[in-house]
C-alpha cells in the first residue's frame, strides 16, 4: 500500500465527493504503534477539530458525519 502526501483540502474534498453520490468512507488502520501514527495524521487531515489522543493500544474511531466518514484503527 502506498500512503499519498496530500494536503487537508484535498483529503476532505475527496471524502466529500465520495460521501456526495451517497456513498460512504470506511477506512481501517491496523497495526502497531507505527501504523497508530497515521491514524492520528491521517484523521489529523480531515478533521476541524483537533483528534484527541488516547492511551496506548486501545482501538481508536473518527467519525465525520458531513463526510459520511468512519476511520477506525486497532492494535495488533
Amino acid at each position: 500500500m502506498m500512503f499519498v502526501e496530500c494536503v487537508c483540502s484535498d483529503a476532505r474534498n475527496c471524502m466529500h465527493y465520495i460521501s456526495y453520490w451517497g456513498g460512504r468512507n470506511h477506512i481501517a488502520f491496523v497495526g502497531d504503534s507505527r501504523i497508530r501514527q497515521l491514524y492520528f495524521h491521517f484523521a489529523g487531515l480531515l478533521s476541524q477539530d483537533e483528534v484527541k489522543s488516547y492511551k496506548a493500544h486501545s482501538d481508536l474511531r473518527f467519525i465525520d458525519e458531513k463526510l459520511s466518514l468512519e476511520v477506525v484503527c486497532s492494535t495488533l
